[in-house]
């Protein structure tokens, strides 16, 4: 398994702008950049039945510490692999899962609805965390995610505070009753949610923002 060699796409490296498918929380980290950079990390998609192969025997881990995480839904879901250097040569130190921007049926909103790209799996094997790892994972998806926000399903205490140290904050703007009910939650970057709250009264509900269990006054931070 380890032996195998993967396809490289190339990774983000700009600052970053992060069923039952809550992330790891041994996924989360403070991102360590000489460490990552000694470890050569890397992205590869997972494509054919050897990457399929690799992502079954990491989730068989991350499920023995999250048994909560589902197994790939193929056609529905895709991943991503990330490897780092050692020994002289390429191992799997963890991998990501996420879904694409899709119309699906919900049943909470009995009808079709337009999800948007979310990550939905993160995870770090013990050995390669805290070194920055799932920070640049997280990096990846945001650098290919379209929209102002980003979305992330169910995540927990520490992916949340990975990403506020991104500069991430979950903004008090309501969710619909689907988003809710599909564990869908919204992150955006302050400077994003400044602008949009000049829009409105300084004492609207919207210049809240929450990070972790309390929130911020926006005007606080101008």
């Amino acid at each position: 398994m380890y032996q195998l060699e993967c396809e490289d796409t190339q990774c983000s490296t700009h600052e970053p702008r992060f069923k039952q498918g809550a992330t790891s929380d041994s996924g989360s980290e403070v991102c360590n950049e000489i460490t990552t950079a000694s470890l050569n990390l890397r992205l590869s998609k997972v494509r054919d039945y050897r990457d399929r192969f690799i992502l079954r025997q990491l989730q068989e881990m991350a499920r023995k510490e999250n048994p909560g995480f589902l197994f790939l839904i193929e056609g529905r879901e895709k991943a991503k692999v990330i490897w780092v250097e050692k020994d002289g040569r390429r191992v799997p130190a963890g991998y990501y899962v996420f879904c694409e921007p899709r119309r699906e049926f919900s049943r909470y909103a009995h009808g079709h609805v337009p999800f948007p790209m979310t990550l939905s799996q993160l995870f770090v094997c013990e050995e390669f965390r805290r070194r920055g790892v799932a920070t640049r994972m997280v990096q990846d998806f945001i650098h290919h995610s379209s929209l102002d926000a980003i979305w992330v399903e169910s995540p927990k205490a520490e992916t949340k505070a990975l990403l506020n140290k991104l500069g991430y904050f979950e903004p008090n703007v309501p969710y619909e009753l689907w988003q809710m009910m599909e564990g869908l939650s919204r992150w955006m970057r302050i400077e994003e949610v400044v602008i949009r709250a000049k829009l409105v009264s300084a004492s609207a509900e919207e210049l809240r923002v929450w990070c972790g269990d309390t929130y911020m006054v926006l005007e606080d931070l101008r």
